[in-house]
């Protein structure tokens, strides 16, 4: 563990937040393209690469072999959905009850935890279970929107002492109260006291927001809430979604341990001279297949992301627990 983050990480994420917010604010639909094409595979890559070379070393194999064939079923579901010629009706239901297996084994994990802890697991696993049964498509909306703030956690489980609760404190701001700041038009508002307009197309994305705003707002409730503060909604999570990139590039990769055992962990990584050059080459080829077609290659990608988003349950879970420093 480290004593937590350095000045200059500070900086870098503070210059990131304001970037980051004057874009959503002003561009949502640009920004959500745009950081999606050129960063998304890349963070993917760049976690899951941690979460093995962080977690796999200290969890027993059984377990995370366990977590991984649930993925895989995912994954199946996934892609027998996008090959069907009707709707399946009740695979968003299915996919929720399969992450809800996934938090039960993070629970597993916890049972040598304290009993708050582990209430957390059990909380976790009844909000899932709750969502299957009432509202699973919103329920998958509401977590791809949460999934940004999984950087929150592992940088939680990196650092202790004074580190982590400035982490924390940080954290809420940069993560909750900038975005809230967004969604209640107050950041719209300021952009049109300033005189500027905010832009509801994409170069990327085809179309407006309104074409897109299911990724991050329920389409259910669309009708419901108007246009206007869906494209606020949409806007904070276009913002999430950069912070959620910054931390997971821009920081996680600082803080991987400096040497694993080859036989404790899934995949055989490249060393970084060769892992950086690689996630470059995946960011331009990423940006080119999403500059041919937005539509098509975030359904693709999709395939990608719900492996590393689906992994964060179990784990984090898991991290909740005195982890050994390596198995």
């Amino acid at each position: 563990m480290t004593e937590g983050l350095s000045a200059r990480a500070w900086t870098f994420l503070g210059a990131t937040a304001l970037v980051a917010l004057a874009a959503a604010t002003l561009a949502p639909l640009a920004t959500y393209a745009f950081t999606l094409a050129a960063f998304g595979l890349v963070h993917v890559l760049t976690e899951l690469r941690y979460v093995d070379r962080r977690f796999s070393p200290r969890l027993p194999a059984g377990l995370t072999v366990g977590w991984l064939g649930v993925i895989a079923l995912i994954v199946a579901l996934r892609i027998g959905q996008l090959l069907a010629t009707e709707r399946w009706e009740h695979s968003a239901a299915m996919e929720i009850c399969l992450v809800a297996l996934l938090a039960a084994g993070g629970l597993y994990a916890l049972r040598h935890a304290t009993w708050p802890r582990r209430l957390v697991g059990v909380v976790v696993i009844a909000a899932l279970g709750y969502g299957a049964w009432v509202a699973p498509v919103t329920t998958l909306v509401l977590l791809a929107v949460l999934h940004n703030l999984t950087p929150i956690g592992f940088l939680l489980e990196r650092f202790q002492g004074r580190g982590r609760w400035v982490w924390l404190g940080g954290a809420t701001l940069l993560f909750v109260a900038v975005p809230v700041a967004i969604a209640s038009g107050g950041m719209a508002a300021l952009a049109e006291a300033l005189g500027l307009g905010v832009a509801s197309g994409g170069p990327l994305a085809p179309g407006v927001v309104a074409d897109h705003a299911r990724v991050f707002v329920p389409t259910s409730l669309h009708a419901t809430l108007g246009s206007e503060v869906v494209l606020r909604l949409f806007a904070a999570a276009a913002y999430l979604q950069c912070m959620h990139y910054a931390v997971v590039i821009g920081l996680l990769p600082r803080l991987e341990p400096d040497t694993v055992n080859a036989s404790a962990v899934y995949v055989r990584w490249p060393s970084r001279r060769v892992w950086l050059p690689a996630l470059c080459v995946a960011a331009g080829v990423s940006f080119a297949v999403f500059a041919w077609s937005f539509g098509d290659a975030r359904t693709f990608y999709g395939l990608f992301a719900l492996v590393h988003a689906w992994i964060e349950v179990p784990v984090l879970l898991a991290a909740l627990a005195p982890l050994p420093a390596s198995a």
